[in-house]
């Protein structure tokens, strides 16, 4: 089977959540012996030093960071996707998506898209993203083979957007399930010296993640659990200047802790180290923070906006509403109990990987590729 994905980026500092998505599915398919091709843009940090092994990753320069559009040569695109049986578009909002689409209509090649939570016009850049849709996003949609949700949830909203059902399809994201990684030792040595318990956010400092929620949750719990911290670890978006002020305002700047992006090792090293991860996000396609703090056996906090409910199913955590009184509650009901958080934590590890593990996952990309394959040509 010969894939081509397509994201403007896979630094996952700059791309976050479908960078890392791009890269580990990219892994696991060539792992299991697809021909794999990621097209790309320079855009972040060299793309080209993304460990990618069996994977065949295609940079190209381009103007701007925002929205960078690829500066290549023409037939540049053509060749890149012309000759994949099938061709991924992640996310939705890119230059770089328009270009390898209308090389797949040229090509009749067929091709799916996985928006990973961005197919509705929201957040910044709305008038820049009505002028996409009309341009070529709404064609975009129409004409491709498969639109591809990470949860069922997810699916159910591409359907009242219009996308009709036997075009949808749910693969939900995946995870190593033996990670390696730095120890909870090596990350209280470098960024949380002592034995003090915390609560982990893992993801941007950025509104729709949810860190003001979470931590205006941690105040209203923190007097009546003194020996407990928060941890905030991620790139900042423009929010962790006040977040900081308004920790001091509560006079929790000494129990409240910013320690910047954490690569993939010593993301590892907070994740073992912490009593719980909250997931405070107000929208999300699937957290896959959780699940990366599921397989060492941490317990998960999160929203009922995050697609991933069987958290709370399965007896590995919480899940509650996204705001300040339901996390502030679903705090309390966990770091009350502390003995009983590893349970929790191993409950989650158990059904995590038994089904998020990457050798079932890469099953059924290979089973929806052969899927597209046998439709046909996209006609554009």
């Amino acid at each position: 089977m010969r894939v081509a994905f397509v994201h403007w980026v896979i630094d996952p500092v700059l791309g976050a959540g479908m960078a890392v998505k791009t890269v580990n599915v990219s892994r696991a398919l060539a792992a299991a012996g697809a021909d794999v091709r990621v097209v790309t843009t320079d855009a972040g940090l060299d793309a080209r030093a993304a460990p990618m092994p069996g994977v065949d990753v295609v940079v190209l320069p381009a103007r701007g960071r925002r929205f960078p559009v690829p500066r290549a040569p023409g037939g540049t695109m053509a060749s890149l996707v012309g000759d994949r049986d099938v061709v991924f578009l992640m996310n939705h909002w890119t230059a770089i998506n328009a270009m390898a689409v209308r090389a797949c209509w040229r090509a009749r090649v067929p091709y799916g898209i996985c928006p990973g939570g961005a197919l509705r016009i929201q957040g910044r850049s709305r008038a820049l993203k009505q002028v996409y849709q009309w341009m070529i996003g709404h064609r975009l949609l129409r004409d491709a083979s498969v639109v591809l949700a990470t949860t069922p949830l997810e699916g159910r909203q591409f359907e009242t957007d219009g996308i009709p059902p036997a075009r949808i399809a749910v693969i939900p994201n995946g995870v190593d399930v033996e990670p390696a990684g730095a120890t909870a030792a090596a990350f209280r040595a470098r960024h949380l010296p002592g034995d003090a318990p915390f609560v982990l956010f893992m993801g941007r400092l950025n509104p729709i993640k949810g860190p003001d929620l979470l931590l205006d949750a941690f105040a209203r719990v923190a007097r009546a659990r003194p020996g407990w911290q928060l941890v905030f670890a991620g790139r900042d978006e423009g929010m962790e200047a006040g977040l900081r002020d308004r920790a001091a305002a509560l006079d929790l700047a000494d129990r409240v802790r910013f320690v910047g992006h954490l690569d993939a090792a010593m993301s590892v090293g907070a994740y073992r180290a912490a009593a719980l991860l909250a997931v405070p996000s107000r929208h999300e396609a699937m957290s896959q923070v959780a699940l990366e703090a599921a397989v060492v056996g941490t317990p998960v906090l999160l929203t009922d906006a995050c697609g991933f409910d069987e958290v709370g199913r399965v007896g590995g955590g919480g899940v509650v509403a996204p705001t300040v009184d339901a996390i502030a509650q679903g705090l309390d009901d966990l770091i009350a109990r502390p003995d009983a958080l590893p349970a929790m934590g191993d409950a989650l590890r158990t059904f995590v990987a038994g089904e998020y593990g990457w050798p079932g996952i890469t099953r059924r990309y290979l089973d929806l590729f052969d899927r597209m394959r046998a439709r046909g040509r996209a006609t554009g």
